[in-house]
């Protein structure tokens, strides 16, 4: 299979979502209320509820996971607008992979010169993870993983024209302070490889 198919491949998957996120929930909103609302479209596998912390007005919302697919786009396609205790829900997919897909395609793209940084300090961005790796090799790509909020998830990738620049990166920032963190530096490796190792 050619690198170009793999990655349509992973995009297909991806698109396949299973779990649907829930917005402007009614306050007065129990998790088991919750599950009710949405057990009638699939199995359900988990459901949360938590509050958006960083409005004003914390926004009520709740994440489900079903069993399948077609549970998860019926229930978008039936709850999406519906109005419940007064409150009209904002429904949909959730594709808790974003991170997966996006480190696959970064280690599809880059095979073993692809690096895996975590613990980054929030307001680190694309470019300044550049600058901090750059000293080490030719860099031809740097990605700081952002939220649906556009904030950082604190992690990120940086990919050398090379192994050995990668290697050298990985020698020199591990462990190193930038700003106020200590980084974890390794060579970013697809999820299968990560279990086969430790099988």
């Amino acid at each position: 299979m050619s690198r170009q198919e793999r990655l349509d491949h992973l995009r297909q998957q991806a698109s396949k979502f299973t779990a649907i996120r829930v917005k402007n929930l009614p306050d007065e909103f129990d998790e088991d209320q919750f599950h009710d609302l949405f057990e009638p479209f699939g199995e359900i596998v988990s459901i949360e509820m938590t509050a958006d912390s960083t409005a004003d007005n914390p926004e009520r919302m709740g994440l489900v996971n079903y069993e399948s697919h077609d549970s998860a786009a019926t229930a978008v396609e039936v709850m999406n607008g519906k109005r419940v205790n007064g409150k009209e829900l904002r429904v949909g997919g959730s594709h808790k992979n974003d991170d997966y897909l996006q480190e696959m395609e970064s280690t599809i793209r880059c095979p073993g010169a692809n690096l895996y940084i975590k613990n980054l300090e929030y307001e680190i961005d694309d470019e300044k993870l550049r600058a901090a790796f750059s000293p080490h090799g030719t860099i031809t790509s740097a990605k700081v993983m952002l939220d649906d909020k556009n904030r950082s998830k604190g992690f990120g990738f940086v990919c050398y024209s090379t192994a050995e620049e990668a290697t050298k990166a990985i020698r020199e920032m591990h462990g190193r302070v930038v700003s106020t963190k200590p980084l974890y530096v390794t060579l970013a490796q697809r999820r299968d490889e990560r279990r086969a190792e430790l099988m």
